[in-house]
């Protein structure tokens, strides 16, 4: 179940089943990819580390699956082939067409939909550090608004350049989060709580995608908290 306080007011729930969902992070300073080997090699040879974790948890979620409604989130998206293209226009070096086409903040959800022949929409969303919260419920309300027709949401997070580093950065270690939601076989239900928090409150240590990870792993109730605002999510039965 998915409930959004605004100002300490309560809204209507929402229940959010929980079908699937995996994740892939980086361990240490590893140059380990997260496996994509169910792509073209034409098409692998394309993808920055960002699309290839976002891949990799949307396949292990929901494999080639044409009927899917698909919500990204990333909070800077590939940022760092952005960044190699603005290093390029100031050396007044021409742009490459392919890596202009996979920088844009949607360009894992095409790929995934070509690769799965989804003719269905997609989302893709920034939201500063609610990020992941703000994706996760675009995914709820979709997946509400029309629940006989799963919604797979993925986040995917790498590192940004050193140029662009500020003191969180080291917490944004490569990591992916899919996240299936379909009432048809659902593993658990989780019911999130947001609401204004105190400013004068610690931030938190890890981006709000790693202490989901976090929970999902050990089913314990938790909380985050960032800019602002407070979610608590907590689980109603538990996954197996």
């Amino acid at each position: 179940m998915i409930t959004v306080y605004k100002d300490n007011k309560n809204s209507d729930p929402v229940v959010l089943p929980i079908a699937k969902w995996a994740s892939w992070q980086q361990q240490g300073e590893q140059a380990a990819s997260p496996d994509v080997s169910f792509m073209e090699l034409s098409i692998r040879r394309k993808l920055g580390l960002l699309t290839k974790m976002c891949l990799h948890v949307a396949n292990e979620c929901a494999g080639y699956d044409p009927h899917l409604r698909v919500v990204f989130a990333s909070r800077h998206g590939d940022l760092a082939r952005t960044t190699g293209m603005l290093q390029e226009i100031v050396a007044a070096q021409p742009l490459s067409p392919t890596a202009f086409s996979m920088a844009v903040l949607n360009a894992s959800t095409g790929v995934y939909s070509m690769q799965a022949k989804n003719i269905w929409p997609s989302t893709a969303i920034s939201a500063g550090e609610h990020t992941f919260a703000m994706g996760l419920l675009e995914a709820a309300l979709q997946w509400q608004s029309q629940p006989e027709q799963a919604v797979l949401y993925l986040y995917a997070e790498d590192t940004p350049p050193a140029f662009y580093r500020t003191d969180d950065a080291g917490t944004f270690v490569p990591h992916a989060v899919g996240i299936l939601l379909s009432d048809a076989t659902p593993l658990c239900k989780v019911k999130l709580a947001m609401q204004a928090a105190a400013t004068t409150a610690s931030p938190a240590l890890l981006p709000m995608s790693l202490a989901w990870v976090q929970s999902m792993q050990q089913q314990q109730a938790a909380a985050w908290q960032g800019e602002g605002r407070t979610w608590q999510w907590e689980f109603q039965h538990a996954a197996h």
